[in-house]
């Protein structure tokens, strides 16, 4: 594959792809947001063959996506969650330079009430969860007469779901972008000669006539009413997942592999051996792939796993992160990455959690709950009201536009000046009075129990606070902000610890973008009184809960 991109506009975009083996051209057309908009696909030199066009709301979320062969649908609720997918088969009109004009009965409805379950036309699926990982599925066919009360037959809702899917289709019959500008293309110093080919009648424009089919919508939710299979779940599957999550084997209740996968990095199919009719839609890193259109749904955004491996829409954090291009998936690491759905707090193992849970009071620690994915619960936490600043510093951290990763280790592994990736292991921690005595005679004003000790006295490499910064003394790996707490620490230790470098170098980092004013000064006597006072603070808050 090689790809071509103008460095005038959007330079991080592709415009054009070229396929050396089956020697096809594709041409890419984006929004003015960076969303992808079109992709066409024709011989070099030669007329359009096939496209697919994608449309966006407001917020940068796929509501509509329109081929040859299907027209899909996307709502999404006020978190950004998808809920709702309607698809149908597309017939295909006309297609010529101006439009191309297709006709859809939407009548393959999927509905996702909660991210433990999902419906279609066929029945059921209720996924199990053992911490963060997808372990089972079970299928089953009615008897969900909770949905009822979701859903029923609320004509008010209906209105605003009809002029919710009225305005997406405004769009999609009206937007025109801007054709690919070739010369811009071929001036980029890695152009190729296919790249300047014309592919003659690409269509400007969508002529797409629709119709809901509501009847099949309410049918699906009434068969779910009906316990036809009288309690019964007799289809259980069970996900193997490897290193990234991505589901390998696929196993029935008896032990028998009924589905084998593999993956390239970027998330194209590699294998996909079945025995039976059941295929696992939830594959690369435990993320659904739309069979419609191909793309991986991450929650925060969609993935082209084949044609340009990366996101289809730019990084909503792309500001901060100016080396890397917006588009990539897991900073072009994703072997050994996982790239998260949202911004959010992840403590990457159970005791990582249970040591955030050691900073906060026993009251608070009910409404910090882990969702689906390992993270952070946003909307449990904001359901409770706490006078804890550790807890509020939390909920902040939740709600904010960065990943915060809070990890356990022995070592930890970071950026140096020249972008080469460097390990340093942590110490044994231990209690020495006279490096203690030595430390703190540096910053003379602070109390034996200030915040640049534990009282535990533990002592040592306590932890690291990495920031996706270049001019960071540690700068992550990634593009998140990274925790790392020495695992030798005494449960108290580790609580401690955390409140310094989570309330105090990364909350400042989170807040404010300002790298200075996240880390402690050069020298021996401490001069950012800032953070001296938040680790202060979120220490003393700790050990009075550890009392």
């Amino acid at each position: 594959m090689f790809y071509g991109y103008c460095d005038e506009n959007q330079p991080h975009a592709v415009r054009r792809i070229f396929d050396d083996e089956s020697h096809q051209l594709f041409d890419l057309r984006w929004d003015e947001a960076g969303n992808l908009g079109q992709v066409s696909m024709g011989r070099p030199g030669e007329m359009f063959e096939a496209g697919r066009f994608l449309f966006w709301t407001e917020d940068n979320r796929m509501h509509t996506a329109v081929d040859d062969r299907y027209y899909s649908y996307y709502a999404y609720d006020h978190s950004g969650e998808r809920r709702l997918k309607l698809t149908g088969d597309n017939k295909l009109l006309d297609v010529n330079a101006d439009f191309m004009a297709t006709y859809t009965i939407l009548n393959e409805p999927t509905l996702y009430p909660s991210a433990y379950m999902v419906l279609t036309n066929k029945g059921y699926t209720k996924h199990y969860y053992a911490g963060t990982e997808r372990v089972a599925a079970r299928l089953g066919g009615g008897g969900l007469n909770a949905l009822y009360y979701v859903i029923g037959n609320n004509d008010t809702l209906q209105g605003k779901a009809d002029s919710l899917f009225d305005q997406s289709l405004e769009q999609v019959n009206g937007r025109i972008l801007d054709e690919n500008n070739l010369d811009c293309i071929m001036q980029n110093e890695f152009a190729i000669e296919e790249f300047g080919l014309w592919i003659d009648g690409i269509p400007y424009q969508m002529q797409a006539g629709v119709e809901l089919n509501h009847d099949q919508f309410k049918d699906m939710v009434n068969s779910m009413l009906d316990d036809i299979n009288h309690g019964q779940e007799k289809e259980v599957y069970f996900y193997h997942s490897d290193h990234l999550g991505s589901a390998s084997w696929i196993t029935d209740f008896e032990g028998i592999a009924v589905q084998h996968l593999q993956y390239m990095p970027y998330g194209e199919p590699y294998v996909n051996q079945r025995i039976s009719g059941y295929s696992e839609r939830f594959t690369f890193t435990g993320k659904e792939k739309d069979e419609e259109t191909g793309y991986g749904y991450f929650g925060a955004r969609y993935m082209d796993h084949e044609l340009m491996t990366m996101w289809l829409s730019v990084d909503p954090m792309a500001d901060k992160y100016p080396s890397i291009s917006p588009y990539a998936y897991c900073a072009w690491n994703p072997i050994k990455l996982v790239d998260p759905d949202g911004r959010d707090v992840w403590p990457t193992s159970d005791e990582a959690y249970q040591m955030i849970l050691g900073t906060l009071p026993d009251e608070a620690r009910e409404y910090v709950k882990l969702n689906k994915d390992g993270r952070i619960d946003r909307g449990l936490m904001e359901l409770y009201s706490s006078n804890s600043q550790n807890y509020n510093d939390l909920l902040e951290m939740v709600k904010s536009d960065c990943t915060i990763e809070v990890s356990l280790a022995n070592q930890y592994e970071y950026l140096d000046k020249n972008g080469e990736i460097k390990i340093t292991d942590m110490a044994s921690t231990y209690s020495n009075p006279e490096i203690d005595a030595s430390f703190k005679s540096n910053v003379p004003e602070l109390p034996l129990d200030g915040p640049y000790s534990l009282s535990t006295g533990e002592t040592g490499i306590l932890g690291v606070t990495e920031m996706p910064e270049a001019s960071a003394y540690n700068r992550s790996t990634n593009e998140n902000v990274r925790v790392f707490i020495n695992n030798k620490l005494s449960p108290k230790g580790r609580a401690e610890n955390l409140a310094h470098e989570l309330y105090g170098h990364a909350f400042l980092y989170v807040t404010t973008g300002d790298v200075t004013l996240s880390i402690h000064s050069p020298g021996n006597v401490e001069t950012n009184m800032v953070l001296r006072s938040r680790i202060s603070n979120a220490q003393n808050e700790v050990r009075n809960i550890w009392k």
